[in-house]
């Protein structure tokens, strides 16, 4: 489950930060960030289960922002952070799928073996 933001702890700061969306895809975004101190970036995408981020190719917890929004902490500097969606469901569906293809493929071998051999 995901943690929600701690909204108190990020006082809105007056120096300015920059957040360019260089990347967008089926199932990725990648944003270059530079911030005048560690913050959040948050992103006014929906927050769904199954989002991973790294920041600076390192893993970070992907937040829940505004009970909507996902959001992750930023250091001070400028970073790239990428967003991957890569949810549980999809994995396991297709190790399902692969195992029911060899299963069946395993099986038409039998099947077309046992017809040969009683002629």
């Amino acid at each position: 489950m995901a943690s929600p933001v701690n909204s108190e702890q990020w006082a809105v700061n007056s120096q300015p930060s920059s957040a360019e969306i260089v990347g967008y895809g089926a199932n990725e975004i990648w944003v270059d960030v530079d911030a005048a101190s560690a913050g959040m970036l948050v992103m006014s995408e929906v927050f769904y289960p199954g989002w991973n981020a790294r920041v600076n190719d390192r893993a970070v917890e992907v937040l829940r922002a505004n009970y909507l929004f996902r959001a992750v902490e930023i250091p001070a500097g400028a970073s790239r952070v990428k967003f991957k969606y890569e949810p549980v469901t999809f994995t396991v569906g297709i190790g399902l799928g692969a195992i029911t293809i060899l299963a069946l493929a395993g099986f038409g071998i039998w099947a077309q073996k046992k017809s040969g051999t009683s002629q």
